[in-house]
């Protein structure tokens, strides 16, 4: 079973503990990196080049379509899920055209979540193998 690479980028320390914490308890799933700054995050994506990148756009002060655009060119085969309090369908609308692959919602992150990091891995490697 080939294991899914996970990077989280997110501006909340304990956050990102918990998430890891949540993920590493899945065999399938291996945390390779946490970051709680962007440019710390960028840097990881392309060194590491994760199959799944979590970032929570609303962390940072850059604008999202610009976050999401560094990120598809640090790690352009990454899929990417945003993770969001912000959870409106015009909120998912711009964030799914600038680059993300899935938005999770911050509410409905224990039952959607890993499905979403399967469900977009999966896609993914169906791409690459295309």
């Amino acid at each position: 079973m080939n294991r899914i690479s996970v990077l989280l980028i997110d501006d909340d320390p304990l956050f990102g503990k918990l998430a890891a914490r949540s993920l590493k308890g899945h065999d399938d799933i291996t945390v390779v990196a946490l970051a709680d700054q962007i440019k710390n995050g960028l840097e990881q994506a392309y060194a590491l080049q994760p199959d799944i990148t979590l970032i929570d756009l609303a962390s940072f002060d850059m604008r999202s379509r610009d976050i999401l655009t560094r990120l598809r060119g640090a790690a352009p085969e990454t899929g990417i899920i945003v993770l969001t309090i912000m959870d409106t369908e015009g909120y998912r609308e711009t964030v799914l055209a600038a680059g993300a692959d899935e938005l999770v919602s911050m509410s409905a992150i224990k039952t959607d979540l890993l499905p979403a990091i399967r469900r977009v891995a999966q896609t993914r490697l169906k791409k690459e193998e295309t």
